[in-house]
């Protein structure tokens, strides 16, 4: 697994708060698209693959708010599948069309990218859950243990 020693909770929680603010700068797409020079194709797109990456800050944002009050493993634990989550986010972005369909189904990279940060930000909740009472388990555990 690749080390992400750099990625504190500090560090993230900056990260993920100048990502989100990006993204909600960049949600009003008729000023952005009026800075562009009236349809220029690549100032066009340049726009709304910002757009998504700016996302990926704002899926993390609200987790990384929680991981201030867990504990170090915890976040050391989910901050492996935090990479995990950016190489398949990238992934789906790079492979998945714009928009491409038909009247049954008709899918759009915006609304695909949208259901992938809201699994992982499910996902992330019920990993730290999960984690936190394992540790307190563990920590009750051993408590339990020395009484004895």
């Amino acid at each position: 697994m690749i080390k992400l020693n750099w990625l504190t909770k500090k560090r993230l929680f900056v990260l993920s708060l100048l990502s989100t603010i990006g993204f909600l700068i960049m949600i009003p797409r008729d000023f952005l698209y009026n800075v562009c020079s009236r349809g220029d194709e690549l100032c066009v797109s340049v726009i709304n693959y910002s757009i998504l990456i700016f996302m990926i800050g704002a899926s993390i944002f609200i987790i990384s708010i929680i991981m201030f009050f867990r504990s170090q493993e915890i976040f050391e634990s989910w901050k492996n599948t935090l990479f995990i989550y950016l190489f398949i986010y990238l992934f789906i972005a790079i492979i998945t069309p714009w928009d491409v369909g038909d009247a049954f189904l008709y899918i759009q990279k915006d609304l695909v990218l949208i259901f992938v940060a809201g699994i992982y930000f499910l996902f992330s909740l019920f990993f730290i859950f999960y984690k936190s009472l394992k540790v307190k388990n563990r920590l009750t555990h051993k408590i339990h243990n020395s009484r004895c």
